[in-house]
Order: structure tokens, then C-alpha cells, then sequence
């Protein structure tokens, strides 16, 4: 038996392929082939073959079901077991081998599972790799690095052979049906967002959080659907605030937010036109310093600040917050601002609200470096002209201002950067910001605040590299790396208005690094110790 939770299980691990291994016929040959010529010293078919046994196994009955007195849990594939609690939520295990070959279950974050077309892509086969890279070390000891790149080369090969489409569906089709959770709750919980950036598929920690409130989101699923991602931010701290459900729920989510300082207009504003900006909004805060409670006020007290005629465009919202946060980088709060910038908001909120699709597309380029120029010259601006200016107003102020910081930074000399980057892309290139105006102009093109860190770029303790198309064109990323006595450390990355960057730009990114740190060891000399500050000369006497 194994220890799962404060209980125990019988169901056996399936990712055993040591054990396996002892069942394999002498001389059979390997189902896969041989590796390639560097590989072949560790080349093990009896693991391979066992490893295809168990997941011939695995794939043909995806599930197994234990029932204890009326618990019930499945196994996934042999590494993954699923705990149905009494209440509806799901909790969910993984086979973990340890040092010694001992397999042991350890709790997932259910923010890292998939609910609802699980499993999701194929990162169940991770399991098997664990399991077999163990069991190959120990038969090959001393060869761990041969022995990863055989595991990573064998597990392909295994997924090419196993992994089809028809077997992907049929076996997500059996897990659904095994797991049979509320199809109306995975619905709700399709709308709701509990963390920084959006995870789809829907996660377990969605599906038991709407699971955990039920009764009240299907109320809302019937009477008030625009509401339901708002009140998942607030439900935990409506338990508190009204702990003997005196009010009825809508009554008590608007209570909450009018105590919270929230305007009975703004009120009814959600109530109408719900809470679409909410998700680009929420990359913004750091989920693990802020309850979802504060997170959820914090917005609607921004949103609020633009007027309540018209909730604002995402994109006006997110140009706003850009000035205290960064999605890549979530934790700042926003409400500090709104003290300078709120005759701005209010104004931008209002011409929005009257604008047509051209003048809001117009709006939506220069929101940025409008905000951008207000954070540091609206205070020299009456009221009333604030009130009263149309954008284009706003945007020749902005424009201006840019060409005096231009024409400053082009006087500015450039710094030595002794790095050259190959992406080995055909498409993309990685391209060193060696001057101020550089960085300067990288950050008004991608609408982010790469002019932040000209200094330590002079310095030499930071450094820019801008990812962009081979053909020309916007940049895709930005990446940000800390430069200390020769060793390099990646920073920050961003994409346009610092949206998060895709896989692919990131691996670039990642690659950027190795060959920065590389060439950086290379090109670091030591002080000498001559000229470093001579020692403080020896004390007589301590200080009592």
C-alpha cells in the first residue's frame, strides 16, 4: 500500500519499468531501432521494450478505479491518480520515484492539471522518463549525461509509435467518462481566471473553486452570467463579510464593493456591461502577495477612475497600468496613480466612450506613450485644458517630448558590447542594443519601458538584446539580462506593450542566455588586487 494524502491506496505505480524490465525475453529486439552512434554505450532494449509494455498496457485501459468505502479514485495512465473527495473537488497524485528506486506519491498543484480534456498533450510521458532514466542510471552508472539524451530519444520514439490522434481521443473520451465531472460547473469555470495569465485548458484549481461556491454560481450561470468572473474573485471574502447569508447574492457582492469605495454608478456599469477588461488586467498583479479579493477591488477602483458612461477598452486600461507593472513581472499596485493621473483617465475614458473605429484605433497606438509623457509633464497642465483637449492634443505633446529625448540621447555616446548572438532562425534575428538611443527607440516601438534601464546598460551591468523578424518589422521580444562580474542573468523579457512571448521566442531567448554566459566567462578579466582599496589597517582596540 501507499501513503496518498492523510490515507492510503492500493493502486500500484504503472510507470514501474525497472520491474518490467525483469519480465523481458532474452534476444528480443528492441521495438524502436538503435540510437545513434554516441547513444549506443548505454543502449538498453530490454528497458525500451518494457517501457512499450507498459504503455501498450496503460493506453489500453487508461483508467483504474479503487473504491473505499465510497471513495473514489482513478489512475491515469499508470502516473497519475485522481482523488474524488466527498465534496466534488479533485485532488490529484503523481508517481514519484526517489533516489533509491522507491516509488512514492506526490500532490500536483491543481493549478497544473487539467480538468477538462485531460490528459493535456503529452506531458503524462514525463512520468514514464523519470522512471526509465532512473532505472537506466542505475544500470549504467557514471554515464548520466549519455543516459538523459537515450531516455529524451527513446521517449520520442515511443510517443511517435503510441501517441496517435485516434488513441489521443479515445483516451481522453474514457477519462472524462471515468471522471464524470459537472458539465455545467466546467462551464463556469471556462469564464472564471484565478491566477495572473489565463490557463487553458480549465485547471482543477477553477474547477473546484466554482465547485467549492456551487449554489452560488449556478445562480449566477442563470440570472447573472456577466457577473461570474467577478464574484470568483470576491467569494471567499463574501463568506466573511456576510457569514450568515442575510443578503442575497447579488445584493451582497454590491454591498461588498460600495463598503470598498465603488461607486453605486460603477455598480451598475458591471452589472451591465459585465467585466471584459478583467483579464488583460489581471497579468498585472502578483496573485501570491494579494488576496483575489483585493486584486478584483484594485481594478475596479482603476476602471472607475475612467469614467462609468462606458467601461473602458482593455487595451486603454492596460496602457494606464503599463506605468506601475509589468505583466512578465506581476506585484505592483496601481491605485498610487490614479492621485496624478486621474483628470488624464478621466478625460481618455470619456473620448473613448465618443470616439468611432478609426479614432479609437488612433487611440489605441498612442495610448501608451501618452500615459508615458503624463507621468512626468501632466502636472504642468491646467485642469481645465486637461478637461477640455482632444487627443490629438495629447499626442503632439507626447510626439514633442519624444523628439527632445531623441535629439538628447543621440548625443549620448554608445557603450562596448563584445556579445554576438546567432538565433540559428532563418526568420529571426537577435540584435545587441549597444547606445541609448537604441534602447530608447526599442522601447517606444514595443511600448515598454526599456529606457529604464539605460544607465545600468552604460554601465555595463545590464544588457539589451532585441529579437526581430530576419525581413524587417516590429521586434518580437525584448529580453533583459543582469551582467555581474561574468556571470549573466536573464531578467525580464517582453513582447509588444510587455505582453507575455511566445514558446518559440522564448526558447530563442533562452539560447540568447547560453551563449551570453559563454562568451561573457571568456571576456571577463578579474581586477588585480593592486588596484583594489588597500585594507583598513588593524585596529588595537576594540570597540566595547
Amino acid at each position: 500500500m501507499y501513503q496518498i494524502g492523510i490515507g492510503f491506496t492500493r493502486l500500484e505505480p504503472g510507470i514501474n519499468i525497472a520491474a518490467a524490465m525483469q519480465h523481458q525475453a532474452q534476444g528480443e529486439p528492441c521495438v524502436i531501432g538503435n540510437p545513434s552512434v554516441r547513444m549506443k554505450a548505454v543502449h538498453c532494449p530490454a528497458l525500451v521494450n518494457a517501457w512499450h509494455r507498459l504503455l501498450i498496457r496503460a493506453l489500453a485501459q487508461p483508467m483504474q478505479l479503487e473504491v473505499r468505502k465510497g471513495h473514489r479514485r482513478f489512475q491515469n495512465l499508470g502516473c497519475a491518480i485522481f482523488d474524488m473527495e466527498p465534496n466534488g473537488t479533485v485532488q490529484t497524485y503523481k508517481w514519484h520515484v526517489d533516489a533509491n528506486g522507491v516509488f512514492q506519491l506526490q500532490q500536483l498543484p491543481a493549478y497544473s492539471v487539467a480538468a477538462d480534456g485531460a490528459p493535456y498533450g503529452a506531458l503524462w510521458m514525463n512520468h514514464f522518463k523519470a522512471a526509465a532514466l532512473h532505472a537506466l542510471q542505475t544500470r549504467f552508472p557514471g554515464k548520466a549525461e549519455f543516459c538523459g539524451y537515450y531516455v529524451d530519444w527513446a521517449g520520442r520514439q515511443l510517443m511517435d509509435l503510441c501517441w496517435g490522434t485516434m488513441v489521443q481521443e479515445a483516451v481522453r473520451e474514457r477519462v472524462a467518462q471515468d471522471l464524470n465531472l459537472d458539465c455545467e460547473l466546467l462551464q463556469v469555470a471556462a469564464l472564471i481566471q484565478l491566477s495572473s495569465q489565463p490557463r487553458k485548458p480549465v485547471r482543477f484549481d477553477a474547477y473546484n473553486h466554482v465547485v467549492e461556491y456551487a449554489a452560488e454560481f449556478r445562480l449566477l450561470l442563470k440570472e447573472a452570467p456577466q457577473l461570474i468572473p467577478l464574484y470568483a474573485l470576491l467569494a471567499k471574502e463574501l463568506q466573511v463579510f456576510d457569514p450568515d447569508g442575510r443578503f442575497q447574492l447579488t445584493s451582497r457582492i454590491k454591498r461588498f464593493l460600495l463598503s470598498q469605495g465603488i461607486r453605486p454608478v460603477m455598480w451598475r456599469l458591471v452589472c451591465q456591461e459585465g467585466t471584459p477588461w478583467l483579464q488583460a488586467a489581471l497579468a498585472f498583479h502578483n496573485f501570491e502577495r494579494e488576496t483575489l479579493a483585493y486584486i478584483a477591488v484594485d481594478l475596479l477602483r482603476v476602471v472607475q477612475a475612467f469614467g462609468i458612461r462606458k467601461a473602458p477598452p482593455s487595451w486603454l486600461l492596460v496602457a494606464m497600468m503599463q506605468l506601475g507593472g509589468n505583466p512578465n513581472a506581476p506585484g505592483a499596485n496601481f491605485n498610487g496613480r490614479l492621485d496624478d493621473l486621474y483628470p488624464l483617465c478621466a478625460r481618455l475614458g470619456h473620448l473613448a466612450a465618443q470616439a468611432d473605429a478609426a479614432q479609437l484605433v488612433r487611440m489605441q497606438e498612442y495610448a501608451q506613450p501618452v500615459f508615458n509623457w503624463a507621468s512626468d509633464h501632466l502636472a504642468k497642465v491646467s485642469l481645465r485644458t486637461i478637461r477640455q483637449a482632444p487627443f490629438d492634443w495629447f499626442v503632439r505633446q507626447a510626439d514633442v517630448q519624444a523628439q527632445e529625448d531623441a535629439a538628447k540621447l543621440h548625443r549620448s555616446a554608445p557603450w562596448d558590447m563584445p556579445y554576438e548572438l546567432d538565433t540559428g532562425s532563418n526568420d529571426v534575428t537577435a540584435v545587441v542594443l549597444n547606445s541609448p538611443l537604441e534602447v530608447w527607440r526599442e522601447g517606444r516601438s514595443m511600448r515598454h519601458c526599456a529606457a529604464n534601464y539605460i544607465k545600468p546598460c552604460a554601465k555595463g551591468a545590464y544588457l539589451m538584446v532585441s529579437l526581430r523578424p530576419a525581413n524587417s518589422g516590429r521586434p518580437l521580444a525584448t529580453a533583459g539580462y543582469a551582467l555581474d562580474r561574468g556571470h549573466v542573468r536573464l531578467d525580464k523579457v517582453s513582447g509588444f506593450a510587455n505582453a507575455l512571448v511566445e514558446p518559440r521566442i522564448h526558447g530563442l531567448v533562452t539560447q540568447c542566455l547560453e551563449q551570453l554566459r559563454s562568451q561573457a566567462a571568456k571576456n571577463y578579466i578579474a581586477p588585480d588586487p593592486a588596484d583594489m582599496p588597500h585594507a583598513l589597517p588593524r585596529m588595537d582596540k576594540e570597540f566595547p
